[in-house]
């Protein structure tokens, strides 16, 4: 039994997913919300992060295919952003334990310090509330720069380690601060 509304516009048994066009207009192909086709890593990181156009290049599928390794967030010490700070025994050879814990705890100390409640802060967000947040147009917040400083820190590490044995550390906001990436050509 048909129900009323609807299902005068979609016949059992036609497949017809659209309702009924009057005639002489034409039918307009629908957007699909999923595709029966996997997106490829880079389609997936160009989505989520446009930034990412180093990453990218390492993503592309006509390279060889890249290793990613997961560096889960640390969880023990409740909301502090914290990666952890366990070798990964991928990583043997390539990386010493000691290269590696010297950027995990770069990276959680300049998280550690944009996550802070001090003062300054506090005294920060009442102004930048009451200036109806035009303050942040004109001068950075204070866990703005810290995050900056942790990029550039990212930055610095890819450059002086990383680069030289073929990886590559993601920066962790890109994937908003729950784990990190370490690629590996």
């Amino acid at each position: 039994m048909p129900r009323p509304g609807l299902d005068s516009f979609f016949p059992s048994g036609t497949g017809q997913t659209s309702a009924p066009i009057a005639p002489g207009y034409q039918t307009l192909e629908q957007p699909t919300l999923w595709s029966s086709r996997p997106m490829s890593m880079a389609q997936q990181a160009s989505i989520s992060n446009p930034q990412q156009q180093r990453t990218n290049a390492l993503l592309d599928p006509g390279q060889d295919p890249v290793k990613i390794l997961h560096i889960p967030r640390d969880w023990s010490q409740g909301e502090v952003i914290r990666f952890s700070e366990t070798f990964p025994s991928e990583l043997e050879g390539r990386l010493t334990h000691e290269q590696l814990l010297t950027t995990i705890s770069g990276i959680n100390d300049r998280l550690r310090e944009a996550g802070e409640v001090t003062m300054l802060s506090i005294v920060e967000s009442i102004f930048t509330f009451l200036t109806l947040y035009l303050t942040t147009s004109l001068f950075p917040s204070r866990y703005d720069r810290a995050i900056k400083r942790a990029r550039k820190w990212v930055d610095e590490e890819n450059a002086r380690v990383y680069k030289h044995v073929g990886m590559v550390f993601v920066d962790p906001q890109s994937t908003a601060f729950q784990f990190s990436w370490l690629l590996q050509e």
